[in-house]
This record gives structure tokens, C-alpha cells and sequence, in this order.
């Protein structure tokens, strides 16, 4: 034990108010400032600010904009002094708050712990010691580590890459796309520690993953199901929906989702073309744009025993285009109507199995086949009587699907020093036409 000094900070607050309030300004600004400019440690300190569940990071002497009327918290950060928070603050106006040296006493320091780390491959972090998200879901409250993002309130976000996300040390193929839905559901209280691996070896690269988070439970029960069901209309009478679902057991892991959305414009065209008085050329055109879009992921895991893993991915997906030009009134010439239509079809199989050997061997098979369909047709025809020719008449139809399959065979063996990798790929592509 041990006896040191350390200043107590006192916090002033100033609201500067202005002689013109603007009733539909919902935002103003937040800055923290020091009066003691001789103290270089008081110019050290990092503010972090929460507010909607967004993580903001600033420093001394610079503004911040917020939200007026929205709780937040604030959070002080410094390696020379113990700083209390401030939690459930609403501002209704530009607000400065000062930061000063009141009084120094003598306090007994036990232990101090860390909430972010930084290590020899990456940062480590643990959500049970942080106060300012450890009553919220592990998916807000991963912005804490470095590079991490919230992508909207769903979704987190890695500036580098893709995330290949781990529990226990364990890869969860199964539930594939769906790990949003697992972290959005987890309290991060609940988590002893969550480690980022920046330093990932090649194999894991070659899958297209930038960094790893591994989350490490101790005896959390982390097993259970999700599901989550939205459907959204607009004035245009579109229809989005979507279907998640995830179910996490001991030995096998599954998802699924489904989406479905639609977007329709409608645009009536009139022109008039008038000589001397007369009408010369008059043209009445509605065009008609749809756009249809439904794709599906589905994903299977199983841990066969503490040697073998399985896991397969199927991902589906349907975009469709269609733009109709329907001419109304159409003089001296006769009427003619056109229609495109763009249909994509995609399909995505993805098969993996893991054999760890040894300690320090694994090895891995993993086949990946892709096909996908084009058709486009463009088709021309006359509603009133008219002279008919072969171009109007004839439809163009063309249609070029593509099959592409691939296999890639990873052995991963470790034996100190000695790091490789050996990595085997071969293509089968036919197209017709």
C-alpha cells in the first residue's frame, strides 16, 4: 500500500445563453476548458461523451456538438488524476464547463483497473468495469475499442474490414451474417473481457476478415435464441420487410434472414408542340420504374466434438427491374409502348470442415460455389392499329448464367519458431449462352 496526493477537481459549469432562441434548433454545442493554464496534466485529459448510445471522444478546448434536451454522460480520462463522471446532464444552450484544481488530499489506492488495454497483437477490454456501458448490450458498448464503430443502432462496425467474430476462442460459422443480433442481445456486464486481434495470421486474411474480436464469457450462459420481425409501408405503397433469427446451443449454432423490399415511382409527361395556333405534335407518356429485391442467408454449425467443426452457408438473393413506358395520347403518330425488365438471380454455397489434429496443427476444407443468372428482355408492341414492322415486334431475350465452384484446402501448423500456411485453389467456370 501506498500513499499519494492527487487534486480533486471542481467542475463549473457556464451556460451562455443567447439573446435569440431558435425554437427549431435541436442542437448546441459542449466544450471543456482549464482555468489553470500552468498545469500541463490538466490539458492531458480525454473527455468521453455518450449521448443516444454514441461514444464521442474529444479533448480540452474543443467543442462538441450535441443534441439539447438529451441525456448524457460524460467521463474523464487521465493517468495523473481520479476524475468523477457526470451522468444524466441535459443541456438547453452552448455550455463551457471548466475544469479546476479545489483542494489535494491524501486517499489510499488499493488498485486501479484498465478498462482498454493495448497488447503485443491488438487492445483488450473489459465491459464489466466500464461504467458508462456496462448497463447497455455488448454491441454498443464494442465502440469502446479502437477502430470500432456504430454503423446505425443495429449494427457495429470495424474501419478496417470484416470482423471475424469468436466466443471462447470459438468460431461460430452458423450463425453466419446474424452476429449483430447475438451482441445486440448481450449484456455487457456479462463479458470478463473481449480481445481485439489485429495481428490475424494469413488463413483467416485469405477468408476476408480484417481483425478478430474474441469475446471470453468464463461460465456466462450465452445460449438461447432471437428473433426479430419489422415490416415498414410508405406513401408510395412500398413494402420492406425483414426476418432474423438465431438460435445459439452448446454444440450446433443456426440463422436465418430474410429480406424483402419494393420501390415504385410513377411520372406523367405532357408535351405540345403549336404552329401559327395549331397543334403541330402532342405526346401524353406515364412511365412506371419497379424495383423488387429479395435475398435470404442461411447458416449451420456444428461442433462435432472438441477436434472437428462443421458449418455451412447458403446465401440467395432475387433483383429485379422493370421500367414500363405507357404513351397515353400520342399525335400524328401512332402509340407505342415499351417495356425493359432486368432480372438477377445469385445464389452462394459456402461448406467448411476443421480438423484440429494436434495442439498446434488444424486443418481446413472449405468449398465455395457461386452461380448466377442474368435475363434481360426489351419488348415493343403497338396498342392501336397501326403499320407494324419487324423491329417493333420483335422481343429481345437474352439470357448468360454462370456457374463458378472452387475449392481451397488450408493447413495451418504452428511449431516454434516455425509459422506457414499452404493454401491449394482451383476454378471451374462454364458459361453459356
Amino acid at each position: 500500500m501506498k500513499f499519494i496526493t492527487y487534486p480533486t477537481l471542481l467542475i463549473l459549469v457556464f451556460l451562455f445563453l443567447h439573446n435569440k432562441i431558435i425554437a427549431q434548433n435541436k442542437n448546441c454545442t459542449i466544450e471543456f476548458a482549464v482555468q489553470d493554464s500552468t498545469n500541463l496534466n490538466l490539458k492531458n485529459i480525454k473527455v468521453n461523451l455518450v449521448q443516444n448510445d454514441i461514444l464521442t471522444r474529444c479533448k480540452i478546448n474543443e467543442k462538441v456538438g450535441v443534441y439539447k434536451d438529451v441525456t448524457m454522460s460524460i467521463e474523464f480520462s487521465s493517468p495523473d488524476f481520479i476524475i468523477p463522471g457526470i451522468k444524466n446532464l441535459k443541456l438547453q444552450g452552448d455550455t463551457l464547463i471548466f475544469v479546476t484544481i479545489k483542494r489535494l488530499e491524501s486517499v489510499l489506492v488499493m488498485s486501479k483497473k484498465s478498462i482498454v488495454r493495448q497488447t503485443l497483437n491488438g487492445f483488450e477490454y473489459s465491459p464489466a468495469n466500464d461504467s458508462l456501458f456496462k448497463n447497455q448490450s455488448l454491441l454498443i458498448a464494442l465502440q469502446r475499442l479502437p477502430f470500432m464503430y456504430i454503423m446505425d443502432v443495429d449494427a457495429i462496425g470495424y474501419e478496417g474490414g470484416k470482423i471475424m467474430f469468436k466466443i471462447n476462442g470459438k468460431e461460430k460459422k452458423g450463425i453466419g451474417d446474424s452476429w449483430n443480433n447475438v451482441l445486440k442481445v448481450l449484456n455487457a456486464k456479462d463479458i470478463y473481457k473481449v480481445e481485439m486481434i489485429r495481428e490475424i495470421p494469413e488463413f483467416v486474411k485469405n477468408q476476408g476478415y480484417a481483425v478478430i474480436i474474441n469475446i471470453l464469457t468464463l461460465d456466462a450462459n450465452l445460449y438461447g435464441k432471437t428473433f426479430s420481425f419489422a415490416e415498414i409501408f410508405d406513401s408510395r405503397k412500398n413494402s420492406d420487410a425483414n426476418l432474423d433469427f438465431t438460435m445459439q446451443h452448446k454444440k450446433a449454432d443456426f440463422s436465418i434472414t430474410a429480406a424483402s423490399s419494393s420501390d415504385k415511382q410513377e411520372l406523367f409527361s405532357h408535351t405540345k408542340v403549336l404552329e401559327n395556333g395549331n397543334t403541330n405534335a402532342e405526346n401524353d407518356m406515364n412511365i412506371n420504374y419497379v424495383y423488387r429485391s429479395n435475398t435470404a442467408n442461411i447458416g449451420y454449425g456444428l461442433r462435432i466434438d472438441s477436434a472437428n467443426d462443421f458449418s455451412i452457408n447458403l446465401a440467395l438473393h432475387k433483383y429485379e427491374n422493370n421500367n414500363q413506358f405507357l404513351i397515353l395520347y400520342n399525335y400524328p403518330n401512332s402509340i407505342n409502348n415499351q417495356k425493359n425488365k432486368l432480372i438477377n438471380l445469385g445464389a452462394g454455397l459456402n461448406v467448411s470442415y476443421i480438423h484440429r489434429k494436434k495442439k498446434f496443427i488444424t486443418k481446413s476444407i472449405i468449398t465455395v460455389a457461386k452461380f448466377g443468372n442474368e435475363e434481360f428482355s426489351n419488348k415493343l408492341a403497338y396498342l392501336k392499329a397501326g403499320k407494324p414492322d419487324s423491329i417493333c415486334k420483335r422481343p429481345l431475350f437474352s439470357v448468360n448464367p454462370k456457374l463458378e465452384f472452387s475449392v481451397q484446402l488450408f493447413v495451418f501448423l504452428i511449431l516454434y519458431p516455425l509459422t506457414g500456411s499452404l493454401q491449394f485453389e482451383k476454378d471451374f467456370r462454364s458459361p453459356f449462352v
